[in-house]
């Protein structure tokens, strides 16, 4: 028979390095991701705590991908990431972010990971879509 006081100490220590091990997956250091665009200019994505709450979840299906999408159109309007996903309302930034968000549903993206990498919900995604389409 298992002598229990064995048992309940090796229980306790797994427990414990469980609870390092989560505490490591709940507060991960930011990934900054740099890429020079055409022109020079650098580009910065950060991936992380610092990020607003709605994109902790998964961000992309593939960010490699979602830079090849985005950043031609960051480059043709000369302006930051940090400015398109930001709360301005702004036509000019509006737009480049509609068009951001329909290059990236026809890349096959679905509208919550589009919303969620855009810093936004499903249905503001939904209605650029179709403020896009329209004009």
């Amino acid at each position: 028979m298992i002598d229990l006081v064995e048992h309940y100490t090796a229980v306790k220590k797994r427990i414990e390095m469980r609870g390092r091990e989560f505490q490591q997956i709940r507060n991960p250091a930011p990934k900054v991701l740099e890429q020079k665009a055409a022109d020079g200019k650098k580009i910065t994505l950060v991936d992380g705590p610092d990020r607003p709450k709605i994109a902790q979840r998964r961000i992309a299906p593939n960010f490699r991908n979602a830079r090849s999408i985005v950043e031609p159109i960051l480059v043709k309007h000369d302006v930051e990431w940090n400015e398109v996903v930001s709360g301005a309302r702004q036509q000019k930034l509006v737009k480049i972010r509609q068009e951001v968000m329909v290059a990236l549903r026809k890349a096959g993206w679905t509208l919550p990971v589009i919303g969620q990498f855009m810093n936004r919900d499903h249905t503001t995604v939904l209605h650029a879509l179709r403020s896009f389409k329209e004009k």
